[in-house]
């Protein structure tokens, strides 16, 4: 479509706007009270039949593209719809190439209201233009995490510790987690003050590390300050309470039917360590406490 063929329908949709909305109220409630009425120029759409495969729709003419479309009858009876869609196309589009909104340069369009964007802290990112009008600062999500920009309370919302401690509460009292039969279904739930991170955070800010899980020091008890610790992976699955398909009553020690004898093992970081076979439960159970003081300096149980 050519600027002056376009120029001339937009004139024409504006002129055809003006005397729908001239003829007021009274036409538009004549055209919800009879169906014959319906058949009348309202908006960019005009009445042709009724549909035979939908009873509720009908098939109108958009005037300004002259393509047949299927509609809901209550489309053309309240002006919710004007056009088969078309009439979007030709609204001029405001041009912000070059503008800056909320710190963000926008450097060119893309379709649909994206626009490619050059940040605050440099980098190239494709923002909708609602999200950068609704922007509190211009920098991309990756650099504010960093700079801590999300969250000015303390500046970790979205960082690994900020989830642990989101999966702490998730698991003590959500029913819909996978977690929660192990532990807000057996009980276990975390101290009241830990509903803040902030307070969380001041409790068990020392000792933390990026390769460290939140443990609880005895497995059976709530979430607080004295029952959590920072520790590996190898010492927070030695921490776990009984399997609960144990059957001889102590970890690492198991009955082989193929042997007639008492398997003791331990497990230590990723690997599982055979401490042999032995002829009674107590001399099994003995070996084993004896490398739980050897690889984690305690016994669990």
């Amino acid at each position: 479509m050519t600027d002056k063929r376009k120029d001339e329908t937009i004139r024409s949709m504006e002129s055809f706007l003006a005397e729908a909305n001239r003829k007021g109220k009274d036409s538009q409630t004549e055209i919800r009270e009879e169906k014959e009425d319906v058949k009348h120029e309202f908006t960019y759409l005009r009445y042709i039949k009724d549909s035979g495969s939908a009873p509720q729709s009908v098939v109108a003419e958009c005037l300004i593209c002259h393509r047949e479309v299927t509609i809901k009858r209550t489309f053309i009876n309240n002006k919710s719809q004007l056009s088969c869609g078309c009439h979007r196309k030709l609204r001029p589009r405001q041009d912000f190439t070059g503008e800056y909104i909320n710190g963000i340069q926008l450097i060119g369009y893309i379709s649909n209201s994206m626009w490619r964007c050059l940040m605050a802290c440099g980098h190239i990112r494709d923002m909708m233009l609602r999200a950068i009008k609704k922007a509190s600062h211009g920098h991309c999500r990756n650099c504010s995490l960093e700079l801590g920009l999300n969250n000015k309370k303390h500046g970790l919302a979205g960082t690994r510790v900020y989830k642990i401690h989101f999966g702490m509460k998730d698991r003590c009292r959500n029913p819909e987690s996978d977690a929660y039969m192990h532990y807000g279904g057996r009980g276990i739930y975390y101290d009241p003050r830990w509903e803040s991170f902030e307070v969380f955070w001041e409790d068990m800010s020392e000792g933390y590390s990026d390769h460290l899980e939140l443990d609880r020091i005895d497995p059976n008890g709530n979430y607080c300050k004295e029952n959590c610790r920072w520790a590996g992976r190898s010492l927070q699955c030695y921490n776990r309470r009984l399997d609960t398909n144990n059957t001889s009553g102590k970890s690492g020690v198991s009955f082989s039917t193929s042997t007639g004898k008492w398997h003791a093992y331990i497990d230590f970081e990723g690997r599982r360590i055979n401490l042999k076979l032995h002829e009674t439960f107590e001399e099994a159970v003995r070996v084993r406490e004896l490398a739980e003081i050897e690889y984690f300096g305690f016994n669990k149980e």
